[in-house]
């Protein structure tokens, strides 16, 4: 880990390579349940990675501009493939106490649970994300836990069942 930690750094990820990052995905989702089919994508142009990475992970600016840099609402992303469960897991590398994870399965978890923020359809993901960050970082303390298990624990929670599906008499006895 440690070496993925010197890479993701500022001076460090403007010098990843392909391998290194492909490697980091995989080494980081045995914890993360990211989507990994847009390595392609992410990987077609490295050099567009490489600074999308140095953005990100460059604490001197701050979280928004950072974000809105990466992933601009209404406008081309930087980095086709580099979505926000992916973007927010290397956030939480960088900083795993400041940092949750962001995904489609957090998201739906906390709007059934009525915690989800109110927001705009449209809003950006630097938008959503300060918004339910700190949403995350609470949650996390309450129960004691860190982030990187929490967002295990978004998967585990089954989908609602859909109201027209009913089971049998004899089975749902």
């Amino acid at each position: 880990m440690r070496l993925y930690g010197m890479i993701l750094s500022p001076d460090g990820a403007g010098a990843i390579d392909k391998a290194t990052f492909v490697a980091f995905l995989h080494s980081e989702n045995r914890w993360h349940r990211m989507g990994l089919g847009s390595i392609g994508l992410m990987t077609a142009d490295m050099p567009r990675l490489r600074a999308a990475l140095t953005v990100l992970v460059d604490e001197r600016q701050p979280l928004s501009e950072r974000l809105e840099r990466v992933r601009p609402r209404g406008q081309a992303v930087m980095v086709h493939g580099l979505g926000p469960g992916i973007i927010t897991v290397i956030l939480h590398f960088v900083d795993p106490n400041r940092y949750g994870i962001l995904s489609g399965s957090s998201e739906r978890v906390l709007q059934r649970l009525g915690l989800y923020p109110e927001l705009p359809v449209a809003a950006s993901l630097a938008v959503r994300f300060e918004a339910v960050n700190p949403i995350l970082l609470g949650l996390a303390s309450s129960l004691g836990i860190g982030l990187g298990l929490l967002d295990s624990l978004w998967w585990r929670v089954p989908p609602p069942t859909a109201p027209w599906v009913t089971l049998p008499p004899a089975v749902a006895r």
